[in-house]
């Protein structure tokens, strides 16, 4: 499939796997594997997604981006990521959500916001707080429900699965992310919301 998620998704999971073991190997080694992903990667800067808008894939695309800027010392991604951030930025309702597929998702929302919530983080994407803050303030609040639960056939997606993680990372920032979390983990220890053993993987 001629696709540039695909080509992010796997360098999101190579990256994860180097930034734990890229220690264990020389720089020889370390050299070979840039080369290798650069090939990978250099497709990524001529073909971009345009099937529909579906915020979670580009700010998942933004920050891997920036991964790859990093890994490979390439400014070229580090401005297709600020490209891809304000792709979007440019989706964001003035009631908070994000769009998906010309409607707002909270289970694809709580992915946005953990992606948003790393290039804020790690990147230092300051200007990104008050968006996400909008979005927790004005749209999420009434999509996590009080059993910690998410989403469901009223969203666009008909999403029920939560990326918790963003909510984790911005509960320094955040008093309502704060919330969320502890509300969602307490969620996913009594199985009242959607957990891996959810998933279909045949």
């Amino acid at each position: 499939e001629q696709a540039a998620g695909n080509v992010y998704e796997v360098f999101e999971t190579f990256i994860g796997v180097m930034d734990r073991v890229e220690k264990e190997f020389s720089i020889s080694v370390l050299e070979s594997y840039r080369r290798l992903m650069s090939q990978s990667c250099e497709f990524v800067l001529s073909h971009e997604e345009n099937h529909g808008n579906i915020t979670n894939h580009f700010a998942c695309y933004s920050y891997v981006a920036h991964k790859m800027g990093l890994f490979l010392y390439d400014q070229r991604y580090h401005a297709l990521g600020d490209r891809l951030l304000q792709r979007t930025l440019a989706l964001q309702s003035s009631e908070g959500w994000f769009e998906e597929y010309e409607g707002a998702d909270a289970g694809y929302e709580s992915r946005t916001l953990y992606y948003l919530a790393k290039l804020f983080v790690e990147f230092s994407k300051k200007d990104l707080l008050p968006l996400l803050s909008h979005s927790l303030n004005n749209f999420m609040r009434y999509c996590i429900h009080p059993d910690g639960s998410i989403g469901g056939e009223y969203g666009s997606r008909n999403t029920m699965i939560c990326y918790s993680a963003g909510f984790e990372i911005l509960s320094s920032y955040l008093p309502i992310a704060a919330s969320f979390a502890k509300n969602i983990r307490l969620a996913l220890k009594l199985r009242k919301t959607l957990t891996l053993n959810c998933l279909d993987l045949d």
